[in-house]
């Protein structure tokens, strides 16, 4: 499968030369970031998350040994190709 990527004609947002690092600009950034109200959860919210992650969690510790075998292999592999190059 080959998956070919375009870039978008235009840009997203401000380039770095765009932005205003004047004392003005930066107050005004300030300004709005103090204006972002937190997020709210409910004590629901807040399980369902925390479960969420322990279950994660353990997904990666249950998979580690699989992707840890696939690494060491991939790089046997490498190193077994690398060797009869040079032989």
């Amino acid at each position: 499968m080959v998956v070919q990527v375009t870039p978008l004609d235009q840009s997203i947002g401000l380039s770095e030369c765009d932005w205003d690092d004047s004392p003005e600009g930066i107050a005004d950034w300030l300004y709005w970031l103090d204006s972002i109200e937190p997020l709210k959860f409910t004590e629901q919210e807040l399980a369902d998350i925390e479960a969420n992650r322990h279950s994660q969690k353990r997904w990666e510790y249950q998979m580690f040994s699989a992707h840890a075998d696939k690494l060491d292999n991939g790089d046997t592999a490498r190193r077994s190709n690398s060797d009869s190059l040079r032989s």
